[in-house]
């Protein structure tokens, strides 16, 4: 099983200023330091749940039909060398093309990656960061998470039950 078999990823990786989990949950990260969201991001994605390595998505949107060079740069920079191009979507309403990138990212890379997407927000910021949406899936595809900034990420599962399991061991 995977992502697709459970969401409609034309709402899933839908990018925006509000809440895209309508039936999924908030969470978030309420730590002093940068540091310390990164870590709590990395614990959660490095639990059980998610297993030895994560499917990662990372979701672009540009006014171009061509996906830049500069972004496929940007995840290099971070430690992502290899992605799949998984979906293009043209949202008429926006007048934007939504890349959807599929990657395959160790555990041991989770750190590079969260550091990659939150590093915009740290002061003084000295380390690679890249411009995307950036999703993480469970090893079945039921548990998705977001993490849209250093404020916190979502959570949505494929039922109640899945979800509440997640919060349960991965959150507590």
């Amino acid at each position: 099983m995977c992502v697709e078999d459970h969401f409609r990823l034309e709402e899933l990786f839908k990018v925006g200023p509000f809440n895209r989990f309508e039936f999924g949950k908030r969470f978030g990260l309420n730590c002093d330091s940068m540091q310390d969201k990164i870590e709590r991001v990395v614990d959660v994605l490095c639990s059980g749940e998610f297993g030895e390595s994560v499917e990662t998505f990372f979701v672009i949107e540009q006014a171009n039909s061509e996906l830049e060079t500069k972004f496929l740069d940007e995840l290099r920079r971070v430690g992502v060398t290899e992605t799949l191009h998984f979906q293009t979507h043209f949202d008429e309403d926006d007048e934007l093309y939504r890349f959807v990138l599929r990657a395959i990212v160790p555990s041991s890379q989770i750190r590079k990656i969260v550091r990659g997407k939150l590093a915009r927000h740290m002061p003084q910021q000295a380390h690679a960061y890249f411009m995307a949406e950036l999703f993480f899936s469970s090893p079945d595809g039921r548990i998705v998470l977001n993490l849209y900034d250093d404020r916190g990420f979502d959570v949505v599962a494929a039922s109640d039950r899945d979800l509440d399991q997640f919060v349960r061991y991965a959150l507590e």
